[in-house]
């Protein structure tokens, strides 16, 4: 892998953007860095590569793109208030920048300076690339998804998702999603039934991509998976974190109750950290700054007479989000989430006496740094 600086700037500053290639050719990269277009004029420096004017272009390689239009001057989200930016093309409203070149289908939202102290959420099906020369975080930058209230983060669930086996029947629980760490297994369901088997770690990341979601329990109705963490890229010349940022998996829900002449359900996995990755040529993190992407708690077989209880969302950096547990008294519980070194899901309980398995936690996320910063916490450790 491959990093590479290069100056630009917004109304004449000049600015160091550091960005990944994550794909190179067997040529190696002397070739993948730099913003080219072969109508541009020839560089005495530079004979390979034409470069484009640099006035609105930053990042190189998979990511380097160039803005249409000037930024605004700064985006500011004040304390206790939220700012939502949808990255999906149909969003009624949008801040979503136009933009050329580069890696297609992201939301890229540009302004000179970038200031959260409440909490700024990206959602929507595209990740999140947030540029801005001086970038100040006390709050919090969520690309998270979550069960409770229903969210999905920015770029989740893309179509690299591998997700595995189906869980047997009776009652066999889902498997947690996998990406950065593997998911859990899913818990045998009643006793006898298989569990689902969870989809493999993903070896080579070739975009900037959220996580996976966890299988539903057998038996189960609806899409009980946690749905997998978002994507977000901060580009900036400087960087101050004493907030969050996080792009983690929301809990699978609980196994439906038994009925009448039935065995109880099986429980979803949960959901897969997703993805950050953050390019700041001056980065510093405070004491309370953390930036995690952390897999979720598988939920709960079902049983008699209540459905099993749902796993917990991943919103802690360093403690792993629990399985659902304590809602039916023979129900499998669901295998806890990951957090720190702990980068696989554990695997669900053994539902007895007719109920089901619980579900498998999902694995975690990936994290990326160009710059590496000194104090915070991170996980799962940046690659």
């Amino acid at each position: 892998m491959c990093a590479h600086r290069l100056a630009t700037g917004y109304d004449g500053r000049v600015i160091r953007w550091v960005i990944f290639v994550f794909a190179l050719a067997p040529t190696g990269c002397d070739r993948a860095f730099g913003l080219y277009r072969p109508d541009a004029p020839e560089q005495p420096d530079a004979p390979d590569a034409k470069l484009i004017d640099a006035q609105h272009c930053f990042g190189s390689g998979s990511l380097a793109l160039c803005l249409v239009d000037d930024p605004p001057e700064s985006l500011v989200v004040q304390l206790g208030t939220t700012t939502t930016i949808d990255t999906s093309p149909s969003a009624p409203t949008s801040r979503c920048a136009a933009y050329t070149d580069g890696e297609p289908d992201l939301c890229v939202v540009g302004m000179s300076v970038l200031q959260v102290e409440g909490i700024l959420q990206g959602i929507g099906s595209r990740p999140l690339v947030l540029v801005a020369s001086t970038v100040t975080i006390t709050g919090v930058v969520s690309v998270a998804s979550t069960s409770n209230p229903v969210v999905t983060g920015a770029g989740a669930g893309p179509t690299e998702c591998v997700t595995g086996s189906l869980p047997g029947s009776p009652g066999g629980g889902g498997a947690g999603g996998s990406f950065g760490g593997r998911g859990g297994n899913g818990g045998i369901g009643s006793g006898i039934a298989n569990g689902g088997v969870s989809g493999p770690v993903t070896a080579i990341v070739t975009r900037l991509r959220g996580g996976c979601q966890g299988r539903t329990g057998e038996g189960s109705s609806g899409a009980g998976g946690g749905r997998g963490g978002g994507a977000v890229t901060i580009l900036a010349n400087s960087l101050r974190l004493d907030g969050t940022v996080t792009a983690s998996g929301a809990g699978g829900l609980g196994g439906s109750p038994l009925t009448s002449g039935a065995n109880g359900n099986g429980a979803s996995g949960g959901g897969s950290g997703g993805m950050i990755l953050i390019d700041a040529a001056s980065f510093e993190i405070g004491p309370s700054g953390a930036v995690f992407a952390n897999g979720a708690g598988g939920g709960e077989g079902g049983g008699a007479p209540s459905p099993g209880n749902r796993g917990a969302d991943a919103t802690a950096p360093t403690v792993a989000a629990a399985g659902g547990t304590g809602g039916t008294q023979f129900g499998g519980a669901g295998g806890s989430g990951t957090a720190g070194t702990k980068v696989n899901g554990t695997a669900g309980g053994t539902g007895t006496n007719t109920s089901g398995g619980g579900g498998g936690a999902g694995g975690a996320g990936v994290i990326r740094f160009v710059t590496a910063p000194v104090g915070g916490t991170v996980s799962p450790a940046p690659t």
